[in-house]
């Protein structure tokens, strides 16, 4: 995620203002030098200061392979966290785009979506850029740090709690080398290494103890402990880098050990086993392992050794950790010490998104693994690898379709497909979250199969089984698909359901936050039984059938969240993730 060496930052990933793919027959291999990720996107400069990104965008249609950031800047750096991108070009200058929540920009700007990179307010000499998922930061080349944007947890460090639109300095006339953001704190480490940390505190992030609370209580939680000010890292450690996680930190001393503290509920720390839950004080990670770097993912972290072999440990749901996981195994999936990461060529530089990895080799070649919903590996498939693949070229293979343009167009085209009556009969048997959820997953395939007809490699499941679906096989497989959609549309219809358009005010539990659900205002729309929630930009997909509602979350397909629709309100959930979500209405559509 978010983790910096002494005069070096390295940033995190997701860019919305890029330029069209290159067609295949233009498509050429690209080196880097640097690669950022985030929740779901990655990024890479080339020698030459071009960006280049893949995975998430604004729009929720993921581009699976690099694509060039517009706007003919020249990036040292760039840093990506949620919905904004922050970069530094030319002699210093800090530029921001993306969605303008809370002043997470660092411009005083009523316009929510900037596509296109603009200044930074103010004349500062930037040496260093982090950006977290509702806050920004910088460090000037004079030593000094500002932040800018969303201050509910004190992650500013600027003493209280407000917002700030335009950067602002830390409190205590720190003088720092470098930052990192994570969900809700930050940390930076002075010229003599000594770290300090400030914001949320409710899993230890801050490395000390606090008693001090900032923001509202969530969801079956009282208010977070925080300090809105910098305090210093337990313990005495002088690190050369710092890594933050969603709510873990990560620190090497100039020898190469590891310390971690922090969040340890799925093994973050990497101490051997998670008997310890929480610590606000650095512990060595077992295995005595020397590191040339470190990285952080939200529940997950891997090491680089002098020798280029990673290792990982956390969180392994969906391979982040760099081994298959067991078959038949239940969520959630953890590892509590390093492991070697399974195959992948020897790399010389590494980098955690929200659920992958990446690094690079002496080439430039970029190799990920782990998570890839929206194309977060950028190896044009959209599947999940515990083993390392190499980053497609630009334009190699077409991106998966929006599953919300294919269901404006399946209004029409369903109209002359047949309705399968055996599938029908069992779906008005259903429990209405699973005929919902089959609603969605059927669109979602059928999505997948229109891309490989336009001569994509498409692998998936179909049937349970492993599919590969190319031009040759697309059709039959859109056919099915048809079939199967307008039967569940048939089964709803016939079931009944409620509307559920309106104005909400919004509150969430820590776990579904680390998702990018934000507390506070949203909006839901809906045509049919078909359901959008907007919240803080990111538009859920789903389906209300009679008074269960099924929301699918845009970055983690696994991610379903369920619940009953009230007169006053919503609650949703899933017991899996610990994510809970309650809709309290406030206005009609």
């Amino acid at each position: 995620m978010n983790s910096f060496r002494l005069a070096c930052a390295v940033a995190v990933a997701w860019l919305t203002a890029l330029e069209p793919p290159l067609t295949a027959q233009q498509a050429a291999p690209l080196r880097f030098v640097s690669l950022s990720l985030g929740a779901g996107r990655t990024c890479a400069l080339t020698a030459g200061g071009d960006a280049y990104c893949w995975g998430r965008t604004e729009s929720s249609h993921p581009d699976r392979v690099p694509g060039r950031v517009t706007g003919g800047l020249h990036f040292s750096a760039i840093s990506v966290g949620g919905e904004a991108v922050c970069g530094i070009a030319g002699t210093g200058t800090a530029y921001c785009w993306g969605v303008n929540y809370r002043g997470r920009l660092g411009i005083d700007s009523g316009e929510r979506v900037i596509t296109a990179p603009v200044p930074v307010a103010g004349k500062w000499s930037w040496m260093t850029l982090a950006v977290g998922e509702r806050h920004a930061c910088g460090v000037t080349t004079a030593g000094i740090a500002y932040f800018w944007g969303s201050n509910e947890a004190g992650a500013l460090g600027t003493g209280d709690t407000t917002d700030r639109t335009t950067p602002a300095a830390v409190a205590g006339n720190l003088t720092l080398e470098g930052i990192v953001v994570g969900d809700g704190y930050t940390c930076g480490l002075t010229r003599v290494g000594q770290a300090y940390c400030w914001g949320d505190n409710m899993f230890g992030a801050l490395g000390a103890a606090t008693t001090q609370t900032c923001g509202a209580a969530r969801v079956g939680l009282p208010p977070p402990s925080c300090s809105t000010a910098p305090i210093a890292v337990q313990g005495g450690h002088v690190f050369a880098m710092l890594a933050a996680g969603g709510t873990h930190v990560c620190g090497l001393t100039s020898d190469g050990m590891a310390y971690c503290w922090g969040n340890n509920h799925l093994g973050e720390l990497g101490l051997g086993d998670t008997s310890i839950k929480i610590s606000t004080q650095p512990l060595p990670v077992a295995g005595g392992l020397r590191f040339s770097t470190i990285g952080a993912g939200w529940w997950h972290t891997c090491g680089l050794t002098p020798d280029g072999q990673a290792y990982c440990w956390g969180q392994n749901d969906v391979g982040e950790v760099g081994v298959a996981r067991p078959a038949g195994t239940e969520r959630p999936v953890f590892v509590q010490s390093p492991v070697a990461v399974s195959g992948g060529p020897i790399l010389r530089s590494l980098a955690l998104g929200g659920r992958h990895a990446c690094g690079l080799t002496d080439g430039g070649d970029a190799y990920c693994w782990g998570a890839n919903v929206m194309g977060d590996l950028g190896d044009g498939t959209g599947e999940p690898t515990a083993v390392p693949v190499k980053v497609a070229a630009p334009g190699a293979v077409v991106a998966t379709e929006n599953p919300e343009n294919v269901r404006e167009r399946d209004s029409v085209e369903l109209a002359a497909v047949p309705i399968d009556s055996a599938l029908l009969r069992k779906a008005l048997k259903a429990n209405p979250e699973d005929l919902a959820r089959g609603f969605l997953v059927e669109t979602y395939s059928q999505g997948l199969a229109r891309v490989a007809a336009t001569g994509a490699t498409v692998h998936t499941a179909v049937d349970g089984r492993a599919q590969t679906i190319t031009r040759s096989n697309a059709a039959q497989f859109v056919t099915r698909y048809a079939l199967r959609i307008k039967t569940y549309d048939a089964a709803i219809h016939q079931r009944g359901f409620v509307s559920v358009a309106g104005r909400y005010h919004t509150a969430v539990s820590p776990p579904c936050a680390r998702l990018g659900v934000s507390a506070g205002e949203t909006a839901i729309t809906q045509q049919a039984f078909h359901v959008v929630l907007t919240n803080d930009s990111i538009p859920f997909s789903g389906v209300v059938v009679e008074s269960t509602l099924l929301l699918e979350h845009p970055l983690e397909q696994e991610l379903r969240l369920a619940g009953r629709v009230a007169e006053d309100g919503i609650t949703l959930g899933q017991k899996e993730s610990k994510c809970a979500v309650t809709l309290t209405k406030t206005g009609s559509d």
